[in-house]
Order: structure tokens, then C-alpha cells, then sequence
């Protein structure tokens, strides 16, 4: 009587300790899921501005390139 009472304790369902565990853990897993989804979006969008923000960079560079290369030949004496 004692062992059925005790086992019914952990297994009866929706208020033994077994299932409120499970109930919990399942609950932590989606809360850490989650989780994972929104750092992951964040991290996308970190990751696009970067990549934005290097792009940006790459196209100032050229066009100082562009104009060192200019005035360096301006600067060059002209043979004829």
C-alpha cells in the first residue's frame, strides 16, 4: 500500500512528480529555443549591417583610389 501510494505520487498524471518534471523541462526547453531563435536573429542582422557597412567602406576606398590615382597624375610632369 505504502509502495502503490509512493508510485502514484511519481506517476500519476498531470500532478506526479514525473510529469511536473517533464512539464518543466519541456517548458525550458521552448524558453531556450527560444532563446537561440532571438540571438540568432540578432546576429543575422548584425551580420547584414557589417556586411553593409564593409561594402560601404570597399566603395570609399575605390573612389579614393580613383582620386589619389588623378591627382598623382596631374601631379606627374607632362613629356611631350
Amino acid at each position: 500500500a505504502l509502495l502503490d501510494r509512493r508510485l502514484a505520487s511519481w506517476t500519476d498524471v498531470n500532478t506526479g512528480t514525473i510529469d511536473q518534471e517533464e512539464t518543466a523541462l519541456t517548458n525550458q526547453s521552448k524558453t531556450l529555443d527560444n532563446r537561440a531563435t532571438t540571438i540568432d536573429a540578432r546576429l543575422e542582422r548584425r551580420r547584414a549591417s557589417l556586411m553593409a557597412q564593409f561594402n560601404q567602406m570597399e566603395v570609399a576606398i575605390a573612389k579614393l583610389q580613383s582620386q589619389s590615382a588623378s591627382v598623382l597624375a596631374t601631379l606627374q610632369p607632362k613629356t611631350s
